[in-house]
């Protein structure tokens, strides 16, 4: 036919870049193929082993970004020096850990000083104690002899020797006054004497009792040598007349207690003689 017009199934033939509508259309890519080929250096979906497997799924598309912020970060040459550990960029501070080297900080320098306290030589201070005078009256007197001795007075109620205690009988003289002594040199020496006795520990007075020549008849055994340990006197105690008891230790320290009396009193010629005349 003149004017033949072309078939249409020629034209598509025809047509540039198309197939045919017979013609055998050009295999697709595999979507599995197209992740393989995209990984470079990796296998294919049935590669051989040995290659690096690729990341096949969600799981791929998802690490990506992270893995290459991470992989872009700059890592560290090596463990920093310290006694902290490295900590995260951005993570809050601790100051605890501040703290607590500061207390140990302190307590390392207490067990220090601690410790040089221990070493110094400790120093014992001493204290230092004043001696106080103790005023007994007997300041202006001299001690002729003393004995132990324990006393008794006779109660006249009573009808009975009561006890007083148990101490140191001393007997006392006064000390010469020199201004007498300058006076009259040639005349006696004029002493007062007396007898005084204090209880052990507590030092009361349990006995104190002038002695005088009026009364000299009375003392050791009724104006005689004592018989025994007792030496007996009448003798005045706050205005009073009382009869007292004195009994030593044994008849030596009554005897000698009597004549230091006698000389007293009566001087030491007259003393002799009144000891020999009652021998």
């Amino acid at each position: 036919m003149s004017g033949s017009t072309t078939s249409p199934f020629a034209a598509l033939a025809n047509s540039s870049g198309s197939p045919g509508l017979f013609a055998s259309p050009k295999p697709s890519q595999s979507p599995f193929a197209a992740a393989g080929a995209n990984n470079q250096g990796g296998m294919g979906f049935f590669g051989g082993f040995g290659q690096k497997a690729p990341a096949i799924g969600f799981g791929a598309l998802a690490a990506k970004p992270f893995a290459n912020v991470i992989s872009s970060a700059p890592k560290p040459l090596g463990p920093v020096a310290g006694p902290k550990p490295v900590k995260p960029f951005g993570a809050p501070e601790d100051y605890s850990e501040d703290e607590g080297s500061d207390e140990e900080d302190d307590e390392e320098s207490g067990d220090e000083e601690k410790s040089k306290k221990e070493k110094e030589p400790k120093t014992v201070k001493s204290e230092v104690f004043q001696e106080t005078e103790v005023v007994t009256g007997e300041e202006n007197e001299i001690t002729i002899c003393h004995y132990r001795a324990k006393s008794y007075h006779f109660d006249k109620s009573a009808s009975a020797w009561k006890e007083r205690g148990v101490g140191t009988l001393k007997l006392l003289a006064s000390k010469i006054d020199l201004n007498d002594l300058a006076d009259n040199p040639d005349g006696p020496i004029k002493r007062k004497y007396r007898l005084i006795m204090r209880a052990d520990a507590v030092h009361k007075v349990i006995l104190n009792v002038p002695l005088t020549e009026d009364l000299i008849a009375t003392y050791g055994d009724q104006g005689k040598f004592p018989s025994g340990n007792n030496f007996r006197l009448l003798g005045f105690e706050n205005g009073e007349l009382m009869t007292l008891l004195i009994k030593l230790r044994n008849p030596t320290d009554s005897r000698m207690l009597y004549t230091h009396i006698l000389e007293g009193l009566l001087g030491p010629e007259a003393a002799s003689k009144k000891i020999e005349e009652q021998a």
